[in-house]
């Protein structure tokens, strides 16, 4: 096993059931003196709980600087109608603040077009934080009501088609910033973790790097030396000299 993913509901709230402080922290700075273990990543926390320590913690070398929040919106009525705090500006400094301790972090959010009340105003805001913020993998959902919900007993504003266009506009604008990141990768070596043979193109391998998520993130591609059957190892080295919207392409480094 070379790389281990802790994923919850709220990963950052780990030991909090035990009166432990700072327990996510705590147990990655335990994993990361597991013998073998090269990648160590943890899934979906919540804004308000990126801490000092946790931070501290994730500059370890063996943890992947790869942060995924929910931040779900940016427009404060909106989030407030969610049942979730906030606002632009607060989710922007917490950005600022993972970015200048960690340089090298790779920050992934989810959001949710066409909530209930959610106007041309709300969705302008939302446009606008996606474009400050620039996350390196972002995902959008058309909101749909749910039976026994708080949300779900609102009238439902936004129209289907509306959902569907402010899904699309947000999506149109990641895929810019996403393919303005990745072209920033060409020429650089970065280490890929084997995952297997491209099914579709015989005799390329996929893998992914430290800053790709599995199966919600992109992937890479790359081929091997002539004469070679496989990769050598688990974990190899790509040079990325292709970069598309979401996947990369590179050739295996000898």
């Amino acid at each position: 096993v070379k790389e281990i993913d802790l994923v919850s509901h709220d990963t950052t709230w780990y030991g909090r059931d035990r009166g432990v402080r700072d327990g996510l922290a705590r147990l990655l700075q335990r994993l990361a003196g597991v013998p073998g273990l090269a990648w160590i990543r943890f899934l979906y926390g919540y804004p308000g709980e990126i801490s000092p320590a946790l931070l501290e913690a994730m500059a370890h070398p063996r943890i992947c600087r790869y942060f995924d929040i929910p931040f779900q919106h940016a427009d404060p009525g909106v989030l407030r109608r969610m049942g979730r705090g906030g606002d632009a500006g607060r989710a922007l400094r917490l950005i600022e603040r993972i970015r200048t301790r960690l340089p090298e972090a790779v920050l992934r959010t989810s959001l949710i077009v066409g909530f209930p009340g959610e106007g041309k105003r709300a969705f302008r805001a939302l446009r606008r934080f996606v474009e400050e913020a620039r996350f390196d993998h972002l995902g959008v959902f058309a909101y749909s009501s749910e039976a026994g919900t708080a949300a779900g007993r609102r009238p439902d504003t936004v129209s289907a088609e509306e959902k569907e266009e402010r899904r699309r506009e947000i999506m149109a604008v990641q895929s810019g910033i996403s393919r303005a990141r990745n072209l920033a990768r060409r020429g650089r070596t970065v280490e890929v973790l084997v995952e297997g043979l491209d099914a579709s193109s015989p005799g390329v391998w996929i893998g992914r790097g430290r800053f790709q998520a599995p199966e919600v993130d992109g992937i890479i591609r790359f081929s091997l030396p002539p004469g070679a059957a496989e990769p050598p190892s688990a974990l190899v080295r790509v040079e990325i000299n292709v970069a598309g919207d979401y996947d990369l392409g590179g050739s295996l480094v000898p």
